[in-house]
């Protein structure tokens, strides 16, 4: 009899779990589920590789390291040209890189990371433009950085998700230029409205080891 209610007592305390052992089971089964870096983390489920969740295909990459150029735009006409409004549709140089990529970047250029694209059905300028008389300079500088073109839609950057009637499917990032000859083209007009003929000068820029550069707007 003291045997069969010592067996009793036994199993009293020692059958079945606690209820903190389960809790420790059921915690325990959750991680192994999860994977190895738990809910939510590298090992669980899809992870983006770029800031913020955003791919890095669609980050600019350039850096404040990138050689800096100065170009001085020179009027060698017998008359005034006129440039572009600094602000308006129309740069006042263009730097083109062999591999295709160009700069600086330009009005209708869009960061692959913005959801408030802008996108202009068309632009022109019709006021600000600036004189340049003949035999005077105008100073520009350019940071040494091209502008690459993206696949918004295939790289799934934020600009893919406002992409609005006239924007197309390309959005811009920045990306430091390579060590490379540019050609470096200066653009101006023979009238103050925009609506005359356009007037264009171009040199070669070897870079980075030119930082300063003349082109000139010849008759």
């Amino acid at each position: 009899m003291r045997t069969l209610l010592g067996a009793m007592l036994v199993c009293l305390c020692g059958c079945g779990d606690s209820g903190d052992d389960k809790a420790a089971a059921s915690a325990g089964a959750g991680a192994a589920a999860a994977g190895p870096g738990g809910s939510g983390g590298s090992g669980g489920g899809a992870s983006s590789s770029g800031s913020g969740g955003v791919n890095d295909a669609c980050v600019s990459n350039a850096t404040d390291g990138a050689t800096a150029v100065t170009i001085r735009i020179r009027n060698d006409r017998d008359a005034s040209v006129f440039l572009s409004p600094e602000s308006g549709c129309d740069e006042r140089f263009r730097i083109e890189a062999p591999s295709g990529l160009d700069a600086p970047w330009s009005f209708g250029n869009n960061a692959c990371t913005t959801t408030d694209p802008n996108c202009p059905q068309d632009c022109f300028d019709e006021f600000g433009f600036e004189a340049l008389a003949p035999g005077a300079e105008f100073i520009a500088t350019w940071d040494g950085h091209l502008v690459e073109d993206v696949d918004a839609v295939a790289m799934q950057c934020p600009f893919a998700q406002a992409i609005e009637p006239g924007c197309l499917g390309n959005c811009q990032r920045t990306t430091d230029a390579p060590a490379d000859v540019y050609q470096v083209t200066a653009i101006a007009w023979s009238t103050e409205d925009g609506f005359g003929s356009k007037i264009t000068g171009t040199a070669e820029l070897d870079y980075p080891a030119t930082t300063e550069i003349l082109v000139t707007l010849d008759p």
